[in-house]
This record gives C-alpha cells, sequence and structure tokens, in this order.
C-alpha cells in the first residue's frame, strides 16, 4: 500500500507512474487505474502540493478513467480544475493554455 511508503520513495513512484500512464492503459483494469490514480494523486498532493504538474498529471489520468466510465462530470470538473492550475501557473498567454 502506497501509505507504507516513505516521502522519497513516493517521489520516485509518483514521477515513475505519471511517465508510463498510458502503458498502465493497456495492462490494468479501469476500477484498478481509477484506485492507483486516487491513490497516487493525493500522494502526489502530499509531496509536492496541489498545484504542482506531477498532481496534475495525476489528476488528468484519473479525469481520463472518469471518462472511460461514463462520469463525464466529474472528468470534466477534474480536467478544468488541472486546466485553472497550468493557467496559474503558466499564464494565458502559453501555448498550453492560449484558446483553451
Amino acid at each position: 500500500e502506497f501509505d507504507q511508503l516513505d516521502a522519497e520513495v513516493m517521489e520516485v513512484l509518483v514521477d515513475a507512474i505519471t511517465s508510463c500512464g498510458n502503458l498502465l492503459k493497456a495492462r490494468v483494469t479501469l476500477a484498478e487505474r481509477e484506485k492507483l490514480y486516487t491513490q497516487l494523486h493525493q500522494r502526489a498532493i502530499g509531496c509536492y502540493g496541489d498545484e504542482d504538474p506531477r498532481a496534475m498529471d495525476c489528476l488528468c489520468y484519473l479525469a481520463g478513467v472518469y471518462s472511460e466510465q461514463g462520469r463525464h462530470d466529474e472528468a470534466l470538473e477534474a480536467y478544468g480544475r488541472d486546466l485553472a492550475e497550468t493557467r496559474k501557473a503558466l499564464g494565458e498567454e502559453h501555448p498550453e493554455t492560449a484558446g483553451t
């Protein structure tokens, strides 16, 4: 369980899992991914803070799972939060946020 990992190990785990999110999609069920990304998002917030890009990556992966499950309101809320944090961090004119 993630709760038993120390912060240093968790940082490495967050980085590794967010880097290979698409690989998980092919190998793990939606329910398992939802559980994993929920735990990972919570731990990423604990390690980095809720506005950190790594925490937002975890939130985006979770939003994708919500969307695949047909939970579109929850997905839209999560994607909206990510966009708001990205705009705050990068600004309205940054290529990743301009026109969104």
